[in-house]
């Protein structure tokens, strides 16, 4: 089903970008939202957040350049060098205007085997989604980088939470 909504939500794009730019689409499908910021027709997710309805969280999911796994087991699970299998938790920031979240994280080994995908459960009702809402603006600090892509359009947003109830 990600797949498919990862999909649809590339041809769902919003702003007068290029097609080799970034920019944020949104998907509702079923009772699930999914804001992603991507570049069209590429599998290169920098930011998305999802929600399911009756939840009372968002799924955060990014690209960090950071590579944490150095190996892989007979079972393709990713170790780093240390010898810790993934998941990897860690901790991130995420703010939108004076709004602040720290939140626990949990990285995996990206699927080029470098960089990282890095996903976080946070409470539908943290104080950050209401920022959020009102700036279009996120930003989240993790393993010593700054992921803060371009403002959501206001209607993107509005339908978002909308759909996420």
């Amino acid at each position: 089903m990600r797949a498919a909504l990862l999909a649809a939500a590339a041809l769902l794009v919003a702003g007068a970008a290029s097609a080799q730019e970034r920019q944020w689409g949104l998907l509702v499908e079923r009772g699930e939202a999914m804001l992603t910021f991507a570049t069209p027709d590429a599998e290169d997710d920098l930011i998305t957040l999802e929600c399911v309805q009756g939840e009372d969280f968002l799924r955060l999911s990014l690209w960090a350049d950071t590579t944490h796994g150095v190996d892989q087991t007979e079972d393709g699970t990713w170790r780093n060098k240390t010898g810790v299998l993934e998941p990897w938790s860690g901790y991130a920031a995420v703010r939108s205007g004076a709004a602040r979240e720290a939140v626990e994280v949990d990285a995996y080994q990206h699927s080029s085997a470098h960089g990282s995908d890095v996903r976080a459960r946070i409470p539908l009702d943290a104080p950050i989604w209401a920022a959020f809402q009102s700036s279009g603006q996120l930003r989240v600090e993790v393993y010593d980088e700054v992921i803060a892509p371009d403002p959501v359009p206001p209607q993107l947003l509005k339908r978002f939470f909308a759909a996420c109830g």
